[in-house]
């Protein structure tokens, strides 16, 4: 069985050679320093566009780095995970970094569209929620509380 989503189908040797968790949320915890750092009102676009995107990538590997959490160790991996992603959602939500407002002009290949594709991607594959460990072993429902939490946000985008 092949690992789907994200537009990204995994082989089975591939799948193999995928990093941890905790590497991945090393990787994605990287990736938000750069989009903070780079957010404000003299950030560089092209830096920024840079780390949207790395994000974006990143969110097919880090559904399967938790798929694949089997013990207790991994699993505190994949929570650190979710944390780092719930971390990426309020940080494109921030009103002193640009990218909410970026999508009030999201079209085809701008840094808005962007912005929106990893909101919607964090968003359905449930990676900044706590219990993701849990909902992927079907032991229980998604909550999302991230989302919940900047629902206000969300809704007031300028899009």
């Amino acid at each position: 069985k092949e690992y789907q989503g994200t537009n990204v189908v995994l082989p089975h040797t591939v799948r193999q050679k995928i990093a941890s968790s905790i590497d991945t949320a090393s990787i994605v915890y990287i990736a938000l320093t750069i989009l903070i750092s780079s957010g404000g009102a003299s950030g560089d676009a092209n830096v920024q566009m840079w780390a949207l995107a790395c994000l974006l990538k990143l969110t097919g590997p880090s559904l399967f780095a938790c798929r694949e959490a089997k013990t207790d160790k991994e699993r505190e991996a994949v929570i650190a995970l979710t944390n780092v992603w719930a971390d990426v959602y309020k940080t494109l939500l921030r009103s002193d970094l640009k990218y909410a407002s970026y999508t009030a002009s999201a079209y085809d290949g701008s840094m808005g569209e962007l912005v929106l594709m990893l909101l919607t991607e964090i968003n359905s594959l449930l990676l900044a929620d706590p219990k993701l460990p849990a909902v992927l072993a079907g032991r229980s429902a998604a909550s999302n509380s991230t989302l919940s939490s900047t629902n206000t946000k969300i809704w007031g985008l300028p899009v």
